[in-house]
């Protein structure tokens, strides 16, 4: 069955017929070309060709559209050797003005794409009408074909999302009930300011009154969220644009800022090289495969460096090597300490020991 779909294309393949003059602009090849289109696009097409009465009427819509955009241009129907044929009285015009080009089309639809991860939040509605209309105007068809895959298609705490963007939007300050693991749940009233989303969590930034601070709060441990009267303290505590720059993750600690050198493996320098633990990585000695990054550490660090096992080595500082020893040792223990059949050097985890490979 014919689409709205169908008849973009059918406009499309006629616009751009039209703006010759060409006696192979006849009804049947016109009608013809229409349909191996729409075959082209819906392999599902069932229809032999596009019937007479449809290209009557896309020519009357065209003939609208075209004096719409310039009273002076017509579509003429003229009788050629053997047949008539149809062309746009001024040669080159098309209804389609400022016409993107292919890869501003495949541009376009990767955003719309991205942009659908998003609904359900404020403007969202607004912004696919615009998709719509974009589409529309430039022809651009919707197809099932993907141009972007996530690695999960929701982030955890999602569904609050919502609200809570319109509660930064309208500065409204909420009272919050958390739920933290492994601790009692708390009521703090929030100042709304930030939302950002790491390893698949979403987490609020805001000026907690309670704590006279910037909490860091992620969503799905939220259990209840309520509007209060109290007056909105906007933010001039951070800059959101810059505030992650020295850290890795979302836990922001006050203490300086570390250079921190690691040494990788030669299997895993390459991943390492191509795709940076952080913006602020250099090389200390390519041979040796040693590079260096600066930042706050914290807990996102620490599980990001463990997570490369043995290919990837801290030198210094000797304080942040030896907090990961005490952690690398901590993982030996949980394997092999409890078991009979495993007898582990001695001093294997003493953080004042040389480094052993345990990965």
């Amino acid at each position: 069955m014919p689409t709205n779909n169908h008849a973009v294309i059918r406009y499309r393949v006629l616009d751009k017929c039209l703006q010759k003059k060409s006696e192979d602009n006849t009804e049947q090849q016109l009608r013809k070309l229409c349909s191996n289109a729409i075959s082209e696009f819906d392999p599902n097409y069932e229809a032999a060709e596009v019937s007479l009465r449809t290209f009557r009427l896309d020519i009357a819509y065209l003939k609208r559209a075209a004096t719409a955009i310039d009273p002076d241009v017509e579509i003429i129907s003229r009788l050629g050797s053997s047949r008539y044929y149809y062309f746009y009285s001024k040669p080159g015009f098309s209804i389609y003005k400022n016409e993107l080009t292919s890869s501003e089309v495949g541009q376009f639809s990767c955003a719309m794409q991205l942009l659908g991860r998003f609904k359900g939040l404020p403007e969202y509605d607004g912004i696919a009408e615009l998709g719509s209309k974009l589409k529309k105007k430039y022809g651009i068809i919707a197809s099932e074909k993907a141009y972007v895959e996530y690695e999960h298609v929701e982030s955890v705490g999602e569904e609050a999302m919502p609200e809570i963007c319109n509660d930064i939007i309208n500065q409204q300050p909420i009272r919050i009930l958390y739920s933290p693991f492994g601790k009692p749940d708390v009521q703090w009233i929030i100042h709304p300011y930030f939302l950002k989303e790491y390893n698949n969590r979403w987490f609020l930034f805001g000026y907690n009154e309670e704590e006279s601070k910037i909490s860091n709060l992620a969503l799905d441990r939220i259990r209840d969220i309520e509007p209060v009267s109290n007056s909105f303290i906007p933010n001039t505590f951070v800059q959101f644009d810059s505030y992650f720059n020295n850290i890795i993750g979302v836990t922001v600690e006050d203490k300086p800022v570390v250079k921190i050198v690691l040494k990788a493996t030669g299997k895993r320098f390459p991943y390492i090289e191509t795709k940076k633990l952080h913006a602020s990585q250099k090389y200390e000695d390519f041979n040796d495969k040693t590079i260096s990054i600066s930042v706050i550490p914290n807990k996102e660090l620490d599980a990001l460096i463990l997570s490369f096992g043995a290919d990837l080595e801290i030198i210094s500082p000797e304080w942040y090597r030896d907090h990961i020893k005490a952690k690398a040792c901590s993982l030996y223990q949980v394997y092999f300490g409890g078991q009979e059949d495993c007898t582990p050097e001695p001093n294997l985890c003493d953080v004042n020991q040389g480094s052993t490979n345990i990965f």
